[in-house]
């Protein structure tokens, strides 16, 4: 499966529970009037076919997940006392997971990125002509239950372009 413009609904979904994201340097400038209308009126033939979303959520892997994840917001949820501020320095998956999971157990989390744009080696932005630049690849396998979970945490299904799964340096044809 691979997933496109998911860093950016799960950064901002994460940011939106942290108290703060605090860029490095300014981002950049949206692309002019005339290259967006440029870049509307020409057609493609690519056709991208989705997949259903595989069922994960019937595994005991996922429902462990699950129950970890709930634990943030009932067992280990900080007391008024025990609420600490946190700087996590890194705005990739890992640090806006990190940044979600602290929120919801009632820290305040702050998040660090030198860049300018959230997502580490899974980001994607635009640049000054409109051109989607993407830094990694963007794949999450059924089997990671715990980025299923907060795909569903999240609500950023529907944000997701499915594909079959093959591992093709296990195909010896090709």
């Amino acid at each position: 499966m691979i997933t496109r413009n998911l860093v950016l609904s799960a950064a901002l979904a994460a940011a939106s529970t942290c108290m703060a994201f605090q860029p490095h340097a300014p981002l950049l400038s949206k692309p002019s009037y005339s290259n967006r209308i440029q870049r509307q009126t020409k057609s493609s033939s690519l056709v991208m076919k989705d997949f259903p979303k595989p069922n994960v959520e019937d595994t005991n892997n996922y429902r462990e997940s699950t129950a970890m994840s709930n634990s943030f917001k009932t067992t280990l949820r900080a007391s008024p006392s025990q609420k600490k501020k946190v700087a996590i320095i890194g705005g990739g998956l890992s640090g806006l997971s990190c940044a979600k999971y602290l929120s919801d157990a009632g820290h305040e989390a702050t998040i660090y990125e030198a860049r300018d744009i959230l997502g580490g080696k899974v980001s994607a932005w635009q640049d000054e002509d409109g051109d989607w630049i993407e830094t990694g690849l963007h794949i999450f396998f059924g089997a990671y239950p715990n980025v299923m979970n907060m795909f569903a945490e999240l609500d950023i299904h529907d944000r997701l372009q499915w594909k079959i799964h093959q591992m093709i340096f296990a195909m010896q044809e090709l």
